[in-house]
């Protein structure tokens, strides 16, 4: 009778605790799904790392486009102040000649062979001086758009320069969140889980064969279970804590990525409102050039509507003498260029 006694009782404990194993395994199969969550979210933490790393790369793509786009407009800036140098050059040394021949015309004029008034020469060299103001202008609106462009680059370099130290500190920020390391611990649960779940598996082996002989041997194992359970606890708990962090990174990735994005949204419009600044000053140039070409025009028909024949004949024959060298003259300044250039 006592031993049947101790049969019932000893099956009543192995019945408890295969309840206690059955809630084990389902308290280790809820972790595992933790797990498995954790690492899926690790996952796309680091799709938005890569996806964020893409936008950085297309913004300085962008920056070398337009920076590139701003020494072309400068370079080709310095070729219209070239010429523009190179044509007064050309009025003055024009100037001079018509002075020249004035000169000749007055002492001429004594021996009434030509009849050029005086008020007819000044007011050719009105209209040359006026020319020659006119291109000083356009030369000056030159050195303006050039000074503007330096500023247009220099405001793009500090624009990088802020973008790059947005780029290290968020990459300082997910350096300290490195799900690398949040893996090793999430590895490092994992490793104790399983081996508390080998224990109670050992447990549960010994319980099945009833190798359990004596009440103290049933107290030890009693304990251990306990502090299993114990320890299961603070590791779910643990667990929650590092779901909540994991949350919160996301949250301040996410307003990482969205403080990035005006800010890209604030340097693109700056980039258009530049290029229609540039726009605007090519057609300022393009406007000077014309009102350029006009008064040379008019400034060779005073020449021609004022000289005598014999003059404008001696011109023409100048003009063609210019026409001819002027390829020579081009490939010479195109030499210099890429001189100072140092091709």
């Amino acid at each position: 009778m006592e031993f049947e006694q101790k049969i019932q009782e000893y099956q009543l404990e192995i019945s408890k605790r295969e309840n206690i194993s059955i809630e084990w395994k389902n308290s280790l199969k809820e972790i595992n799904e933790k797990l498995m969550d954790i690492s899926q979210e690790n996952s796309l933490l680091q799709q938005e790392k890569q996806n964020l790393q893409q936008q950085m790369e297309h913004y300085y793509n962008t920056n070398n486009k337009l920076e590139n786009q701003i020494i072309t407009e400068q370079e080709n800036a310095q070729n219209l102040l070239n010429q523009q140098k190179q044509q007064n050059f050309e009025n003055k040394k024009l100037l001079e000649e018509i002075q020249s021949l004035k000169q000749q015309l007055e002492n001429q004029n004594k021996n009434n062979q030509y009849e050029i008034t005086e008020y007819q020469l000044k007011q050719m060299q009105q209209s040359i001086e006026k020319s020659n103001k006119d291109i000083e202008l356009i030369e000056q609106d030159k050195i303006r758009v050039e000074q503007e462009n330096q500023e247009l680059k220099q405001q793009l370099n500090i624009k990088v320069h802020q973008i790059e130290q947005l780029e290290i500190q968020k990459n300082k920020y997910v350096s300290q969140q490195n799900s690398q390391q949040k893996q090793q611990e999430l590895d490092k649960m994992q490793k104790i889980i399983d081996e508390q779940k080998q224990l109670i598996q050992q447990y549960e082996h010994i319980i099945s064969q009833d190798k359990i002989k004596n009440p103290q041997e049933n107290q030890y194992i009693s304990e251990e279970l306990v502090a299993l359970k114990e320890s299961n606890a603070n590791l779910k708990d643990r667990n929650e804590f590092l779901n909540s962090r994991l949350i919160e990174c996301q949250e301040e990735l996410k307003q990482i990525q969205m403080e990035i994005n005006a800010q890209f949204m604030e340097e693109e419009n700056k980039q258009q409102n530049y290029l229609q600044r540039i726009e605007q000053l090519e057609e300022v140039l393009q406007k000077k050039d014309f009102e350029l070409e006009r008064l040379q025009q008019e400034h060779q028909q005073l020449i021609q509507s004022q000289l005598p024949q014999k003059y404008q004949n001696e011109i023409q024959e100048r003009d063609a003498i210019i026409r001819q060298m002027q390829p020579k003259i081009e490939k010479y300044h195109e030499k210099i260029f890429n001189t100072q250039n140092g091709e």
